[in-house]
């Protein structure tokens, strides 16, 4: 009781103290932590706090989504490790979420280096599939620098960054020249480097 006193006078470092107590069980952690997360006076590391320290089911699809949001903006990594802990239905749609939310922000040095740490990501085969499909062909194909982490993807992986029986918008992909060095450039250099 007292934890929710301090939490309905926004005392939050406070509420916590309390909240999170392990012989404590919380029925209602769900809306705690969506109250944390959505509060405006609220640091969002005490919402993360509390998660880590609770690990509340989040049967709430507004507090699953919330937390999500919260980990996404911050942390690329754990964002996606969370979407793989959930059931298939809700992983799938955070994952294409995330990278939908990586290739909508405005094309900079810090898109560019998220970008490049989600194409590095120890993905399933799966999630293999959902990526290539959103980037390429799915909502996400026309975002700018989609088939550029398709590419950075497969060199990456080591599969054929474009072949003649793949999707035709990567073999057209020539990409910015960037000292003489452009996505066309790379697969030439990658077939001469490639036994036969």
């Amino acid at each position: 009781m007292q934890g929710l006193w301090e939490l309905d006078h926004a005392q939050f470092s406070r509420a916590l103290e309390h909240l999170t107590d392990p012989s404590l069980a919380l029925p209602f952690a769900d809306e705690v932590l969506l109250t944390l997360l959505r509060h405006p006076k609220c640091d969002s590391s005490l919402a993360a706090a509390f998660y880590i320290s609770v690990s509340p089911p989040l049967k709430d699809q507004k507090t699953l989504d919330a937390y999500f949001e919260l980990l996404s903006s911050s942390n690329l990594v754990e964002a996606y490790y969370f979407a793989r802990r959930q059931d298939e239905l809700s992983h799938k749609t955070l994952f294409e979420r995330l990278v939908a939310e990586v290739h909508q922000e405005k094309p900079t040095h810090v898109r560019a280096a998220r970008a490049t740490l989600l194409a590095g990501l120890p993905f399933s085969s799966e999630e293999e599939v959902w990526f290539e499909d959103l980037l390429l062909d799915g909502t996400c194909s026309q975002l700018p620098g989609a088939k550029d982490s398709v590419m950075v993807r497969r060199i990456a992986t080591g599969r054929p960054a474009a072949a003649a029986t793949e999707s035709a918008s990567l073999n057209r992909l020539k990409g910015e020249n960037i000292d003489g060095v452009s996505w066309e450039t790379v697969r030439k250099s990658i077939a001469e480097a490639t036994p036969s």
